[in-house]
């Protein structure tokens, strides 16, 4: 759990930054400028800015009371936090969709085979759908 261990302790403040390290989760690594895009695209609007939101105001008691952008992240609901503006499910940070065929692409590119791969991606990343295909 080794982001979770790193964002763990980092001080909560507002406007903090992590700087100067590599992230690394199993055998993908999250430079300090791909986690600050990673926090630019959760920021920019749209469903991860809707999910922020919820995630710092609470969760209302029903799925109908939910707005329909983030329904699919209703039922991991109680594990999603918020790290230094990067959005996590348990120790996984939630990829904006501008991103994901990027990450994709990193994890593919260390030529571990199918299986390995897809072990990486659900080991380290998130987003919904992310378990299709299987």
């Amino acid at each position: 759990m080794v982001i979770a261990d790193t964002l763990s302790r980092l001080s909560p403040r507002e406007g903090d930054e992590i700087t100067g390290m590599q992230v690394k989760i199993h055998n993908l690594e999250f430079s300090p400028v791909e986690l600050q895009q990673i926090r630019e695209e959760t920021a920019k609007g749209g469903t991860l800015q809707i999910l922020t939101e919820q995630v710092m105001e609470g969760w209302p008691d029903s799925i109908k009371k939910t707005q329909q952008a983030i329904k699919p992240y209703w039922n991991n609901r109680d594990d999603i936090s918020i790290q230094e503006g990067v959005l996590l499910l348990g120790s996984r940070i939630i990829v904006p969709k501008s991103l994901r065929q990027k990450i994709l692409q990193e994890i593919h590119s260390g030529h571990q085979g199918m299986e390995k791969c897809k072990l990486c991606t659900k080991s380290c990343v998130y987003w919904p759908g992310i378990y299709k295909g299987d």
